[in-house]
């Protein structure tokens, strides 16, 4: 029986050209990312309500860059943490006598309104 062998010259110089590619490709990714959050942040941060003021100016971006896949999180932030009130402003609560508080949405707002040029960046910056 015959056993057909390939031998591959420069191997090692394509793997290292895909793992180069691989890394700019997570730097673009990871940029437009940030920047996209930042970009959210600041419209939420606009479009907050602000009775005393406290809540509106708490919201930030936060950027973590793992391995896995970056990621940016929009919230207000209170010592380190989201705020354990940003949801209950967003989406609206029950108050304490009963009545119903109506939401005021300024995170999800101000993401959908950056949603496609999010896409955009983060395509932009992978090559596509």
């Amino acid at each position: 029986m015959i056993v057909p062998t390939v031998s591959l010259k420069g191997l090692k110089s394509v793997q290292a050209a895909f793992e180069k590619l691989d890394r700019d490709m997570r730097v673009a990714c990871a940029e437009a990312i940030k920047g996209a959050g930042e970009k959210v942040a600041a419209d939420a941060k606009s479009s907050a309500p602000a009775r005393t003021g406290k809540y509106r100016k708490a919201i930030r971006s936060r950027f973590v860059n793992n391995k896995i896949s970056p990621y940016c999180r929009v919230a207000s932030w209170f010592k380190g943490r989201p705020s354990p009130l940003g949801h209950l402003i967003e989406f609206g609560h029950r108050a304490v006598n009963g009545t119903f508080v109506s939401g005021a949405p300024h995170l999800l707002p101000a993401f959908e309104r950056h949603k496609r040029r999010i896409a955009g960046e983060i395509q932009e910056g992978i090559g596509g």
